[in-house]
């Protein structure tokens, strides 16, 4: 009787691992499409598997095995304290796919939670803490190119009516939860989008590369006082 137990109990164990492969197999997970360059770069930005992991395990792979994830105000620097935080739900190259998914297509948390198969909480947290750790690394790369690179990749068309153009501005706005306080109500909110946001000023390159980032301010400021 005893050998029928455990024959049992393997082939209920059998059973449960199958049925964990089937599950994996239905959630969003960059295991699933590393086969597939096109959706790799649809949903991350990198052109291949191959690159995305170069990347993740050359930079971020180390500082990522020391991090928790950041639950909130009793964390006030997770980057000082890496101890701080709630343990990972995912494996680590899955919460940056997740934070990759998030940033590239903008898609929202209870979205992104029904794919991966996690709380939307979770995808907050998880994501949030990963942009810190990526702002953290790369917060001391010069994003503001020289006169000679932009020159140097500058479109024919600006080399011909706008040769001196070495940055192009824009105003944009983020749509953001309307503030319970009337005050920062009316500090946020913008008429031209007829809601509460926030405004941020954009440069870009004449090759369209993104080059200067202001930060963030009340939706009610003009785009000249912004400027």
């Amino acid at each position: 009787k005893h050998q029928e137990l455990e024959l049992e109990v393997k082939e209920l164990k059998d059973e449960l691992h199958e049925s964990e492969n089937y599950m994996s197999q239905l959630l969003f997970r960059l295991e699933n499409i590393k086969q597939k360059d096109s959706l790799i770069k649809f949903y991350t930005g990198f052109p291949d598997f191959a690159t995305l992991i170069i990347f993740y395990e050359e930079i971020l792979k180390g500082d990522a095995e020391e991090m928790r994830v950041w639950k909130g105000k009793d964390c006030k620097d997770s980057f000082d304290d890496f101890k701080c935080g709630r343990p990972h739900k995912l494996p680590l190259v899955e919460e940056f796919f997740m934070t990759l998914v998030r940033l590239r297509l903008g898609l929202l948390e209870l979205d992104i939670a029904n794919r991966f198969g996690v709380s939307q909480s979770t995808v907050s947290r998880t994501t949030l803490t990963w942009i810190n750790l990526m702002y953290h690394n790369f917060k001391a790369i010069e994003r503001f190119p020289s006169w000679s690179v932009v020159k140097k990749y500058m479109p024919d068309i600006f080399k011909k009516e706008y040769p001196n153009t070495r940055i192009i501005i824009d105003a944009t706005e983020f749509a953001i939860e309307r503030p319970s306080s009337l005050l920062n109500q009316s500090s946020t909110f913008s008429s031209y989008k007829n809601k509460n946001t926030v405004k941020v000023l954009v440069g870009i390159t004449p090759s369209g590369a993104i080059s200067f980032v202001s930060q963030s301010y009340e939706g009610s400021i003009s785009d000249r006082k912004l400027v």
